[in-house]
């Protein structure tokens, strides 16, 4: 018997000020903790077992990435899990990706696997001004893979809690208003697989680009930030991004695609409009999916996605 569980998510959230005559938002980490945990486990009277963990802290800003797999083997029987988690916490805006799998196989009466992967990091950080926020995306999970998202404040109250339905997808979309004070955002991926005899099963948990951001726009002339543009989208073939911005030293413009690996670099190009023609960086045609469009341009930041179709 074969089972597979999988989800995957994006996440948005923007910061809004409370109004223009209010002074922007930042974000003041106070701590990131990073925890990426893998298990592969086989056994029968003896077995056969590997882990491997990875935690970090820090207190301000900072970037991490970190990877880790292990495998438990027997003749007759295995396990493996691997976890992701990469999250850097910016003054404008905190990213995080990550994602864990679990692989459990075995053949005979005496022999079972076990497996599993997990992935979150935790970010405790201060407001400095009052300002409302969005929650966008979209999550699922199947089976064993679920994620979670929190957003609490220092006395426990939840602004956000959410949990991935089994075997189902939720389109995200949390709004409210956040006072000035401390808070914590939790991002989870999560998987497990167990094997009995005869039986395989395979759990997959992913978060792609989940992003809690400062309003980009405020401060910026014209609203620039609001004009970072795709259309058409959904294509399925080339389209056309026009942006506001006007480049600093630090200008970064480019799409990604789900598991962030750079698919084409346009921060070399001085034009606010570009036609995309579908092309990765060596002219060859992406594959069907989602990806996402990036412009970083100091403090200032948008993100867009772009959905590929054949």
């Amino acid at each position: 018997m074969k089972t597979r569980s999988t989800l995957t998510y994006l996440a948005l959230a923007l910061l809004l000020p409370m109004s223009a005559a209010e002074s922007r938002a930042d974000i003041v980490p106070t701590s990131q903790d990073r925890h990426v945990r893998a298990v592969g486990d086989a056994y029968d009277n003896f077995g056969a077992s590997d882990s491997e963990l990875d935690t970090a802290s820090i207190a301000g800003y900072g970037v991490f990435t970190d990877n880790v797999a292990a495998t438990g083997s027997l003749p007759d029987a295995f396990g493996t899990g691997t976890a992701i988690q990469s999250s850097s916490i910016f003054p404008t805006h905190i990213l995080a990706s990550g994602s864990s799998s679990a692989n459990s196989e075995s053949y005979f009466d005496d022999n079972y696997g076990l497996s599993d992967g997990r992935s979150y990091v935790e970010v405790t950080f201060d407001l400095t001004a009052a300002s409302g926020y969005t929650i966008t995306g979209e999550m699922g999970g199947f089976d064993d893979g679920f994620g979670q998202l929190s957003l609490r404040d220092d006395q426990n109250f939840y602004y956000v809690t959410y949990e991935t339905p089994y075997n189902g997808s939720d389109i995200l979309n949390f709004s409210g208003a956040l006072p000035v004070g401390t808070y914590t955002l939790v991002i989870t991926a999560n998987s497990s697989a167990y094997a009995d005899p005869y039986e395989f099963r395979y759990g997959f948990s992913e978060f792609i680009d989940v992003l809690f951001a400062l309003d980009a726009a405020t401060g910026i002339p014209g609203g620039a930030a609001q004009t970072l543009t795709v259309a058409p989208n959904p294509t399925r073939g080339g389209t056309t991004i026009s942006h506001g911005f006007t480049p600093s030293s630090s200008f970064s413009f480019a799409v990604y695609d789900i598991r962030g690996r750079l698919v084409r670099d346009f921060s070399h190009v001085a034009a606010r409009r570009i036609e995309w023609n579908g092309r990765d960086e060596s002219g060859r045609p992406v594959s069907p999916g989602t990806y996402f469009l990036k412009l970083a341009n100091g403090g200032e930041n948008a993100l867009r996605k772009i959905t590929i179709l054949r």
